[in-house]
């Protein structure tokens, strides 16, 4: 069918990754917001990456080209004549138009999108050689719409709950209103029956010969179920399941929706017959393994805990399905692990030995740890686990035959449980550096290092009474078994650490000490945030007891052999005590940490678009200076190195100068002192930066009397502060953005910029077009191709002005101390 189709898009790198092809029929009130949702803006991602084919099977009231395009003019419109009822022919029309590497169906265009879909589509485009990428469905409304509709729910109920929620801004929000279509109750981890928005090569389009045209009934009948099942059975295809995304279907006057459940069996039941005579069987849903990629929004967060449940009445109701689907195996990732930027911390020890404390103080510095429990009963401050993994393990050692009072001597992960670890893993998609603490991962590590090969562990251990004891209060476990299981927890620990070791440390010494020791596991780990264990470690959180008693045996020998370990790298009481207190020598960090640096980008891990700029900082945080090393240190050299650079390039006082990105006025400080008052004008997208800007550094430098403006802004629209500009800069911030918004800084800027301004940005080079491999920066910085920190060959810029009135020059270095290179974009006058 589109066998010429195909031999274009190998050949033709210029064309779209994506084409989406959306069947309508009088939907002039549910279209246009489906449409919405596939616009540019909406799916964060610049237009020219995928088509849009708005096929109108026929409608007595065409929606029309002029309103499709003015939703966006990069969509294409076709009218078909009436006369068939199914949208099969629609579907494989619009297939034939097509001209992406991936081709996206959404047989109702009435089902409106979540804002991630196209993002996560073009990732698996790229990682997978012939994937089906799958979404679930959900209906608004707060049931199943044929269960909502014998209740009185309509389109005018549908309107007001869309008005409820500010989804042309938040699509995630669309969650909150909606519930499970049927074919998807069962939720993320059990097979789906169908997609209500599936991508497939071209070539899965024509080996399955596309939808097939014998489904001939209004609605189609069961087309786009039997095209689902055809395509995730094609021998050559790897189905991946986009982790929170989903459709949300708005009611209209489909051939489903609105009947009463009597009716809709008996229609059903005549479909189930049409597809028997078609394929010769019954229907069944497809079961086939799949990866998972993508991120949980945090809307989905509360609702996560049913994963599990969600599963186990999947099991219970279908347990020949489940049975088949344990029973397929499947390699968990696809991609090669050298291609990832990011790095994963794993916190390893047992219950009541300070691995709470620990995580906290590494998560002040800087380790992002995600959702964790912040207040506990038996830890002022929160055990810092996610309870999402905490659930999880304890069930994955139930199924082994323990707990993790009763540890099993082995632990075998089971597809459910590598589902769950992955849906986790993809939520930190983006994230530089992340990491996870829960004591039962001693025992489950194994399953985490299939993921992460590359984790960076960090080991606790306290005295083995001290925990026995602490068990005994918090959970009644006599002191003999407390004993046993510290010899268990720290025995595997112990054999961890013989194989390749990691930063180890001991939760026993005095406060001083201890603070000392998680310093030096954050400078082993080179976390980028200032320490400050005060703010999470305190003395009081530790329950100090008497050390009378006596241990032995094994427990003392694995005891002594992790002090002897500890004393190898970290500070002990022999080795840093001294006549002016305790040393502050750093340890090599090589010796302490000697696992490669950098976790692996997954299958299973999607860019989450999780911004970690964007953390506000406290007042405590920004109180102690530590807002300088978040936007990267190299405070007065960077912030003197810009302002001489745009002094040289003829910046004078009496000039406006707009400074993107301007963060806690590193150089920002300079400019104002020197330009005329009211002069500089400053945009970020962090409150809590331009607050440690305006609140700690003007009055520090002197210059509360010149009047900066500050603008807190994320869309970069400069337009806001109603001047233009001779100069701007944005200094290390297309080092940290998507090529979506470049763009959008760019479109914005020339708006801004007056003829022949000048508008000066940095970036990290790449060395050809098509260079995809990590490229290492000076000061130990990673940059990749398509994750944070970016980097970019010169000609992607010269591509994003080619329709704007600027021309871009690449100045080369600048003596910039990590090697970004400066820009210069020219306004034409």
């Amino acid at each position: 069918m589109l066998a010429n189709h195909m031999k274009t898009v190998e050949h033709e790198d210029s064309g779209p990754i994506l084409s989406i092809v959306v069947v309508i029929y009088d939907m002039e009130r549910e279209a246009p917001r489906t449409l919405f949702t596939l616009k540019p803006e909406y799916q964060n991602l610049p237009p020219s990456l995928y088509e849009v084919i708005v096929v109108d099977n026929g409608s007595p009231r065409a929606l029309g080209e002029r309103l499709v395009r003015g939703i966006s003019e990069h969509f294409q419109y076709v009218y078909l004549q009436p006369g068939d009822p199914s949208p099969v022919r629609a579907l494989n029309f619009g297939a034939s138009l097509s001209r992406g590497r991936l081709i996206g169906f959404a047989i109702d265009g009435a089902r409106m999108l979540s804002p991630g879909i196209l993002q996560y589509a073009m990732r698996a485009a790229r990682a997978y050689d012939n994937p089906v990428v799958s979404t679930l469905g959900y209906h608004l409304g707060h049931e199943a719409q044929p269960i909502a509709v014998s209740k009185g729910y309509d389109q005018l109920v549908e309107d007001r709950l869309l008005a409820s929620v500010d989804w042309t801004r938040d699509g995630y929000s669309l969650f909150r209103i909606a519930a499970p279509a049927p074919s998807s109750k069962n939720g993320w981890l059990a097979p789906i029956g169908e997609s209500n928005c599936v991508f497939v090569t071209p070539k899965t389009f024509d080996d399955v010969g596309g939808f097939h045209v014998g489904f001939d009934t209004p609605g189609g009948g069961f087309a786009n179920l039997d095209f689902y099942r055809e395509i995730c059975e094609h021998p050559e295809t790897e189905l991946v399941i986009l982790l929170g995304e989903g459709t949300f279907h708005q009611i209209h006057g489909d051939a489903t929706t609105g009947k009463s459940q009597k009716e809709l069996a008996e229609l059903m039941s005549g479909l189930g017959e049409q597809y028997f005579q078609i394929r010769g069987k019954q229907y069944e849903p497809p079961v086939v393994a799949c990866d998972f990629l993508g991120h949980v929004p945090p809307t989905l967060h509360s609702g996560m805990g049913d994963t599990l449940d969600n599963y186990a009445r999947f099991q219970c109701e279908q347990p020949k399905r489940a049975a088949a689907l344990e029973s397929v195996q499947r390699t968990p990732n696809r991609i090669p692990v050298a291609s990832s930027g990011s790095r994963t911390v794993i916190i390893l020890g047992m219950h009541r030995s300070g691995t709470s404390a620990l995580a906290g103080s590494l998560q002040e510095a800087g380790l992002d740890l995600g959702e964790v429990v912040r207040e506990a009963p038996h830890n002022q401050k929160g055990n810092r686990e996610n309870w999402a993994i905490l659930h999880m393990q304890e069930d994955l050692l139930e199924r082994n035959g323990g707990s993790w009072k009763e540890v099993p001597e082995n632990v075998h992960w089971s597809t459910l449980h590598r589902a769950v670890r992955d849906q986790f893993v993809a939520g930190f998609r983006g994230v530089g550096l992340w990491g996870f603490k829960d004591p039962r991962t001693l025992f489950t590590l194994d399953g985490w290092l299939e993921v992460l090969p590359n984790a960076e562990l960090v080991g606790i251990f306290r005295h083995p009474l001290l925990v026995a004891k602490s068990l005994l209060r918090r959970d009644g476990i006599s002191l003999e078994l407390g004993l046993e299981l510290w010899r268990r927890y720290n025995e595997r620990l112990l054999e961890l650490h013989r194989a390749s070791p990691f930063p180890l440390v001991e939760f026993d010494d005095d406060p001083a000490l201890v603070r000392e020791k998680f310093q030096r596991v954050s400078e082993a780990l080179a976390l980028p945030g200032r320490f400050r264990a005060a703010l999470f470690f305190e003395d009081q959180l530790r329950h100090r007891l008497g050390l009378d008693d006596q241990i032995s045996g094994a427990v003392l020998e694995i005891y002594q052999e992790l002090q002897q370990r500890e004393a190898a790298w970290g500070p002990s009481r022999a080795a840093t005590a001294g006549p002016d207190g305790p040393s502050r020598e750093k340890p090599d960090s090589a010796a302490i940490a000697p696992r490669a640096r950098g976790g692996s980008r997954l299958a299973v891990s999607g860019a989450q678009r999780k911004d970690p700029y964007m953390r506000q900082l406290t007042k405590e945080e920004i109180e102690s200076g530590r807002h300088r090393g978040f936007v990267g240190g190299l405070w007065e050299r960077i912030g003197r190195l810009q302002f001489d650079f745009l002094v040289d390039r003829g910046l004078r006082p009496e000039h406006r100068l707009l400074d993107v990105g301007c963060g806690p006025l590193r150089g920002g400080v300079h400019f104002i002192r020197f330009l005329d008052v009211g002069g500089y004008y400053g945009i970020d997208k962090n409150a809590s930066l331009l607050a440690a800007g305006s609140e700690l550094e003007l009055p520090r430098a002197g210059l509360l009397g010149r009047r900066p403006n500050l603008l807190l802004e994320e869309k970069f629209e400069f337009s806001r502060f109603g001047v233009t500009f001779p100069y701007a800069i944005a200094q290390s911030v297309f080092t940290h953005l998507p090529l979506d918004a470049v763009e959008r800084c760019l479109v914005n800027m020339a708006g801004v910029l007056e003829p022949g301004g000048r508008f000066y940005a940095t970036f990290f080079e790449a060395p050809t077009p098509d260079h995809l491999e990590v490229m290492q920066r000076p000061g130990g910085i990673k940059t990749f191709s398509d994750a944070n920190p970016f980097h970019y060959h010169p000609s992607v810029f010269d591509f994003l002005v080619r329709d704007l009135p600027l021309t871009v020059t690449n100045l080369g270095g600048w003596d910039h101390p990590r090697e970004q290179n400066m820009l210069e974009f020219v306004r034409e006058g």
